[in-house]
Order: C-alpha cells, then structure tokens, then sequence
C-alpha cells in the first residue's frame, strides 16, 4: 500500500518536508535505554529513542546513578519514568525520580531480603522517562 500526501491538488510532500512540518504524534517527549554498568564505572547507555535530548549517565555512589540533561529540566509534575532491571540482574529493588537538581534524574538499586542495602547493576537495566508537553492546572 502506497500513501501519497499532497500540499496542494498538485505538489506532492517530500519526505523532508514531512519532517519540517509535521509533528510526533506522541503527546510527550521520549528517552528509552539499556543501561549497563560495570563496577564501580559509569553506566553505559544503549539509547533506543530519544526526542528528550542529550543525556549523559554518571555514578554517584554505590547503587546510585544520575540520568543529566544536557539542556532544560525535568517537570516531575508531567515527567514518568518506568525502571526495570533484565531477568538475570542482581539487584531486587530499582527505582527512580526527578531530583531536586530538576536537570537531573536519580535511579537508585538496592540488594533484596530483610535489610535492604546499595547495590551495583550487574546485568542490565532497562529505563524509560515520558515528558509530557501538557500544562499542569495550579
């Protein structure tokens, strides 16, 4: 099936036009990624999509990790975020939200059982942040 669109009755649409003119029709900006950590380094980002911007991954601590942005800041009013780790990662608990530094989001992962601790990503984890282009009532 072929779809042609037209300006006009007869000028056709090139595909750069297209991009210049049309908007997604996601009502939110996206990043998806694979994140992968070696002990003790920065994760490594296998980025999957991105319409946020550039994001640059850091390790702060133990089990703690920074997702910063490169321009602008994160609303945590209109901003969701889905963390998950791969089936074979060591971690039990992951999870993660806008920091107070807005430019910023904080992913933590922490050891199971009784006594939850900090613990390194070994395996993958998979993350997910949605910002909604929508204005928020007051």
């Amino acid at each position: 099936m072929s779809i042609t669109l037209r300006r006009d009755k007869n000028s056709k649409l090139t595909i750069d036009e297209l991009d210049d003119n049309f908007v997604s029709v996601r009502p939110y900006r996206i990043y998806v990624a694979n994140l992968y950590q070696e002990s003790g380094e920065n994760p490594i980002a296998t980025v999957l999509d991105n319409t946020i911007g550039e994001i640059t991954w850091t390790r702060d601590d133990v089990g703690t990790y920074y997702a910063q942005l490169a321009e602008g800041t994160f609303d945590s009013s209109v901003t969701w975020i889905n963390v998950t780790l791969s089936y074979d990662s060591t971690p039990y608990t992951i999870y993660a939200a806008v920091d107070e530094d807005t430019t910023k989001i904080r992913v933590e992962s922490y050891s199971g059982g009784s006594n939850p601790a900090p613990q390194e990503i070994s395996g993958w984890a998979f993350i997910e942040i949605r910002a909604y282009d929508i204005l928020m009532p007051s």
